[in-house]
């Protein structure tokens, strides 16, 4: 069942479309598809039968393994328990962490070098006096009473009641900052980091995708963005602006699209596809007794798709799924790189007038002979530009017609999509038509996980203070660049990065965002690739 937490690990023996969220496992929140067939283990062929046991495949390509603590994002299966407690995944993560031996602070490492000093130097003039005293004839108890007493004088007893004290009030400082730490040793810990190191997903970024940027090729120069993160449908809208649409100040001014405005006809078509080719859910209950999910919603699918339809939301397009019937569907592959629904309306009237268009008109595409649309039905069609749109013929017009997709507009749509690409974005193209050979080019939505409130604020804070920030992620450098970029962990500070696959710093090297609201700025810094931390040797 959607949105269920899966108690233990688990051997899947049967799946329908089954994605589950392994964010909390390996940190990456693309959902992952699970499947019931067995998999080949690397090296197995090999290895012989007495210690075939003992080979086991990293967790990322464990495909018919539901692990505990993840989340099913869409789709059912069933399972047989493989482990539970300790002996699953995260209860050997958890053994692990347990194993940890604990560290001691600065701090406490440098009251012990005191302390050791202090009954050293201690110890080597008690004897010096003891042996002086005795060389000048005092009486033994005399000299043993002054050595004993200069022993209790040297220890500095109020020296744990200072440094107690001291952490106490650095604790009631940050306690006052929503800053709360369990022992009062960290206190001074975190005063003497010098780096930090934090996993992108769900720390660094909200776990929630957002639609920001949209592109319609019927408006080629109009930037379309969408304004607010998350999963909250109303706290957001579609704006538009141009490159010369500027104030006196040189910033651009934005303006919101609605539906009297007339690029409405193409976001709806846009976005048309995107609720219809879905498998996610959003219900925004009537009273806040219903509330499940956050902000009011209750909300299942993958991220994904709840971005698209929390997009459709904000630019103002009713979700058109109650007013058709599915007929088929054929899910996304990473093979095929796209999905596909075909789809009738129920009521024999269409959600938009693009899509009342392409029912009435017959197949054009010159690989096949004219075919007509009987039941009104239509294909939606969304996934990687490349695939989709090298299948269309055509392009949604201003008014919803279709025009005639010629190699100058496909290769706009696909540099277009490059350009939100390279600007961190997750794009998706969204096209339709009567049938697969006749798809109209719907337009391109650009899809981000957000940064957390206050993150850049934090950030520049601990650059300022001498702190380096370090970013984890297993994202492709080109959207890892774009992320720490726009956390202000690279960029700002005059650093130059060169590296022979792609050169940040160069002039000719400005991929411009498609988002209106220029939030990812473009600035220099220092990425590496797993391959290149792994070829770092130990010492260093």
């Amino acid at each position: 069942m959607c949105h269920s937490r899966v108690p233990a690990d688990c051997r899947i023996i049967d799946g329908v479309e089954l994605t589950l969220d392994e964010s909390s496992l390996t940190g990456e929140n693309a959902p992952v598809h699970k499947m019931s067939e067995g998999i080949i283990v690397p090296g197995s062929e090999a290895a012989s039968p007495s210690s075939m046991s003992s080979v086991s495949p990293p967790l990322t390509t464990q495909s018919n393994i539901a692990f505990m603590g993840t989340l099913v994002t869409s789709g059912r299966g069933r399972a047989l328990v493989v482990a539970v407690g300790d002996r699953t995944e995260f209860g050997k993560v958890a053994q692990d962490m347990r194993e940890v031996e604990a560290r001691k602070s600065p701090l406490q490492i440098k009251i012990d070098e005191l302390g050791k000093t202090l009954a050293g130097v201690s110890s080597i003039v008690i004897a010096v006096i003891a042996l002086l005293g005795w060389f000048l004839g005092r009486p033994f108890l005399e000299t043993v009473t002054v050595a004993v007493s200069l022993a209790v004088a040297a220890i500095p007893e109020g020296l744990p009641i200072c440094v107690t004290v001291t952490l106490a009030l650095g604790v009631l400082r940050m306690a006052k900052m929503n800053a709360i730490v369990k022992k009062l040793p960290v206190v001074e810990s975190l005063g003497c980091a010098t780096v930090i190191a934090s996993d992108k997903t769900g720390t660094l970024t909200q776990n929630e995708m957002t639609a920001r940027s949209v592109y319609a090729l019927a408006f080629p120069s109009l930037s379309f963005g969408l304004t607010g993160v998350g999963y909250n449908t109303s706290d957001g809208h579609l704006v538009r602006s141009t490159v010369d649409d500027k104030n006196i100040s040189g910033q651009r001014k934005h303006q919101q699209v609605s539906q009297h405005t007339m690029e409405y006809g193409a976001i709806s078509a846009l976005f048309g596809v995107a609720s219809v080719c879905n498998n996610a859910s959003i219900v925004i209950p009537t009273s806040e007794d219903t509330a499940e999910g956050p902000l009011g919603t209750a909300i299942s699918g993958q991220p994904t798709e709840l971005a698209l339809l929390v997009g459709a939301a904000k630019a103002g397009v009713p979700d058109p799924r109650p007013l058709y019937h599915r007929i088929q569907e054929i899910p996304f592959s990473s093979d095929r790189k796209r999905m596909e629904v075909r789809a009738r309306p129920v009521g024999g009237a269409h959600s938009c007038a693009a899509f009342t268009l392409a029912a009435r008109r017959q197949l054009t595409s010159p690989r096949k002979t004219s075919v007509a649309v009987v039941d009104g039905s239509l294909y939606f069609v969304k996934g990687m530009p490349e695939t989709v749109i090298g299948e269309c013929v055509t392009y949604t017009a201003a008014d919803g017609s279709a025009t005639n997709l010629t190699e100058k507009g496909r290769t706009r749509a696909l540099s277009q999509s490059r350009r939100m690409a390279a600007s961190g974005l997750r794009v998706l193209a969204m096209a339709y038509g009567p049938t697969l050979d006749d798809l109209t080019f719907a337009g391109l939505v650009g899809m981000e996980d957000p940064p957390r409130e206050g993150v850049i604020e934090a950030v520049q804070q601990l650059r300022r203070g001498g702190v380096s920030v370090l970013m984890l992620t297993g994202d492709s450098k080109d959207t890892a660049l774009a992320i720490a970029r726009r956390c202000s962990i690279i960029g700002g500070n005059g650093e130059s990065f060169d590296d022979s696959t792609i050169d940040i710093s160069s002039d000719d090297f400005h991929p411009s965002s498609h988002n209106p609201m220029d939030d990812l700025e473009f600035g220099a810094g220092l990425a590496l690739s797993g391959e290149q931390l792994d070829a770092i040797r130990p010492e260093n």
